[in-house]
């Protein structure tokens, strides 16, 4: 009875022991399984990375692209701005009342875009007006921008209102000459600025060297380019002078752009030579847009005078 006890023992221990390899087979395929999806899972949190990556890569190439093309509009279109605007303000210089004619140096109208057209220094004042561009610092001297350009390419005269000029020292500028007729008038434009400024006084001067003041301005009138028409009445032949004052202290100067005549101020052409054709508007105009396009890429042959 014993021995059968025993061997009743030993069955269920073999089968214990079967149903331990069993759970210890299964606990490895159960491993090997979750082994093989944590990979599978590895791999495909790789690609995902790698596809957010490339999907990075692509946005940021394309918002290159488009910034790229951004600023390709940007300056195409600011080039388009700049020269309607010069086609526009050349338009603007024909007005009906005002005649250019087109001799050696313009006596009709001076942007002093070149040079000082037909205008001449006083010889007997205390300094000069200066022949210059727009400053590039907003700190420099004169104006920023001219007024026909509006631009620091564009030029125009100034006096500065600093060392080596002293307090109320003057400088003087001369017209050509204009001829006794009736129903004169200049138009010039102006700019005032700064805390010390001096004063601007335009005369007529006769012939006869007599003098008459048509325009006087002092004190700061603000930083901006200011229009100022006047009429002009005289007995006999006369000049215009454009004279500026230094303030009694430094900062502060005085600049003059685009003096136009009216036509009746202009000497009459000389009938005994031969006449020369006039350009009509359109070729006047890309005449000027063409010298204009050339002081904007620094072909100017004018040198500012500092």
């Amino acid at each position: 009875m014993f021995s059968e006890i025993v061997e009743v023992t030993r069955s269920e221990r073999a089968h214990l022991n079967h149903w331990k390899d069993v759970v210890a087979k299964y606990r490895k395929d159960a491993s090997e399984h979750e082994d093989r999806r944590d990979q599978r899972e590895d791999r495909r949190d790789e690609r995902e990375d790698r596809r957010d990556a490339q999907d990075e890569r692509w946005w940021q190439e394309d918002q290159r692209c488009r910034q790229e093309d951004q600023r390709w509009w940007d300056a195409t279109l600011e080039q388009l701005r700049d020269q309607i605007d010069i086609l526009r303000r050349l338009m603007d210089l024909q007005e009906d009342y005002f005649t250019i004619i087109f001799t050696g140096a313009s006596m009709g109208r001076c942007d002093f875009e070149f040079d000082l057209c037909a205008w001449e220094q006083d010889q007997n004042d205390d300094f000069d007006w200066n022949l210059r561009t727009g400053s590039i610092l907003k700190s420099g001297p004169g104006p920023a921008a001219d007024h026909t350009l509006q631009g620091p390419s564009g030029h125009y005269i100034f006096i500065k209102n600093s060392f080596p000029q002293l307090p109320e020292q003057k400088a003087r500028i001369f017209s050509p000459n204009c001829p006794c007729k009736p129903l004169h008038s200049i138009l010039f434009y102006y700019n005032m600025y700064g805390v010390n400024i001096g004063s601007l006084t335009i005369y007529q001067v006769t012939a006869s060297n007599q003098e008459k003041v048509l325009f006087h301005l002092t004190g700061n009138q603000g930083n901006f380019w200011q229009k100022r028409l006047l009429l002009l009445n005289a007995d006999e032949d006369f000049q215009i002078a454009f004279e500026g004052q230094v303030g009694k202290a430094y900062r502060g100067d005085i600049a003059i752009d685009d003096i136009t005549f009216t036509k009746e101020c202009l000497p009459s052409p000389d009938l005994s030579a031969e006449p020369t054709a006039l350009p009509s508007t359109g070729t006047f105009l890309l005449n000027r847009l063409s010298n204009f396009t050339a002081l904007d890429s620094g072909k100017s042959s004018k040198q500012a005078l500092l």
